[in-house]
């Protein structure tokens, strides 16, 4: 058997005797330098591919930094282990075909962080109060505890200017009621 085979159209087959590519390898191959190519096709369900050195689709269109261990999509350097960069109105879109969809936060004071687009401190903080299990709406701030606007505890309790709440609704300072207010006793 030939080993290296080039057949009637110039297609060379290395461990191939009918090679369909300029060319075709049968069998393990190593390159040392650049391989350029305007496509990269992987036929197998079953490989796992590495690469070293990261990995970028498109420039910024899915990019794996090997330094960082960061993902980004749309963006080239991503900041964070999934880094999401998008000029859509939703930039992510969690979707399940049938019943619900969630969204899970796992760790202490776990929650949402609404940051301005320079960076910087958080404007508003939305999330769980990991020392008494609290919802939490706090403004400027980085976690739950600090500048606590409104707080939901674990009997359902609101609180709207104070952290313990003592009744289903306890407002902390002035307020302001519309035309009407209805109470079962005051």
């Amino acid at each position: 058997t030939s080993r290296l085979f080039i057949n009637e159209t110039q297609n060379v087959g290395s461990g191939d005797t009918s090679p369909t590519y300029k060319l075709d390898v049968t069998g393990d191959a190593r390159f040392t330098s650049l391989v350029d190519a305007s496509r990269f096709v992987a036929t197998s369900t079953t490989a796992t591919s590495t690469f070293a050195g990261g990995l970028a689709v498109e420039t910024s269109g899915l990019v794996y930094d090997y330094s960082t261990n960061n993902v980004g999509i749309g963006t080239a350097g991503p900041q964070s282990p999934l880094h999401v960069l998008s000029t859509a109105d939703s930039a992510v879109l969690i979707q399940r075909s049938a019943n619900a969809a969630y969204l899970d936060f796992q760790g202490f004071d776990s929650g949402v962080r609404f940051i301005d687009n320079g960076g910087g401190t958080p404007v508003w903080f939305f999330g769980r109060d990991n020392t008494d299990n609290s919802l939490r709406f706090s403004y400027n701030t980085t976690a739950p505890g600090t500048n606590d606007k409104i707080v939901i505890n674990t009997s359902g309790s609101v609180g709207i200017g104070t952290t313990s709440p003592y009744a289903k609704l306890s407002v902390e300072g002035s307020s302001v009621l519309g035309n009407s207010a209805l109470a079962g006793y005051f």
